[in-house]
């Protein structure tokens, strides 16, 4: 059964495997995603280096399906959106070795918490502006319920922000460290809403960008407001 479980996380994880997306030439800071065409030393390079979990195989990862970016509907025009903490951050333009997809979660008006890559630290802050810079395929979703996006802002900012983080992907979703970016996003709105249930864990325990929106329960599900 736990053989399953982690090959089912796996096969979640292939959600960070469309194509890759080309970066504008300036931006040097490696981003973070899963692996795709990448060869089977390349993808051990990666497990040795704890940038990936070695709990599969590199057979397991060529039989993974690859599904892209969520293209759910707007609800309001884009013009009108405006950032309000606890707003969900996905993108796919990134590209560092074959890793693609990346995501961050808004912490006030005019910032976003995420973790760039292996390369840095910790998590960071960006402001939208920066982000849509970098990240210019981004879509933005959004919980209505302003107590519940409030409080799971709260606590990523109060338990990422300026702290010494490994970056890696694995599948313990219940650690601070090691962690990732949409594992930080996951967990705020799992241990910051109390005791009220917003989303469930995502099987094998590995937190796709991609699929952040579908692992809500129907009474928080996000919508897409950017």
């Amino acid at each position: 059964m736990k053989k399953i479980g982690i090959l089912f996380g796996a096969v979640l994880f292939s959600v960070f495997l469309s194509s890759i997306v080309q970066v504008n030439a300036a931006e040097n800071e490696p981003h973070e995603g899963l692996v795709e065409n990448i060869t089977e030393e390349e993808f051990k390079t990666l497990q040795e280096e704890g940038v990936l979990d070695n709990t599969f195989t590199y057979d397991e990862y060529k039989d993974l399906l690859s599904e892209p970016m969520l293209e759910d509907e707007l609800i309001l025009p884009a013009a009108t959106y405006k950032m309000t903490k606890g707003d969900i951050f996905i993108t796919s333009s990134t590209s560092f070795k074959g890793l693609t997809g990346h995501a961050g979660i808004a912490i006030n008006q005019h910032q976003i918490l995420h973790f760039p890559g292996p390369s840095v630290s910790g998590p960071k802050l960006i402001s939208r502006s920066d982000w849509h810079k970098r990240y210019p395929k981004t879509n933005v979703y959004r919980v209505k319920n302003s107590t519940i996006r409030t409080k799971a802002a709260d606590w990523a900012y109060n338990n990422y922000y300026n702290k010494k983080i490994t970056y890696s992907v694995t599948s313990h979703y219940q650690y601070k460290n090691p962690s990732y970016c949409s594992k930080i996003v996951w967990q705020a709105y799992y241990y910051g809403t109390g005791i009220t249930k917003v989303v469930n864990i995502p099987p094998g325990g590995i937190a796709a960008p991609y699929q952040l929106p579908n692992y809500f329960v129907p009474a928080f599900k996000p919508v897409r407001v950017l």
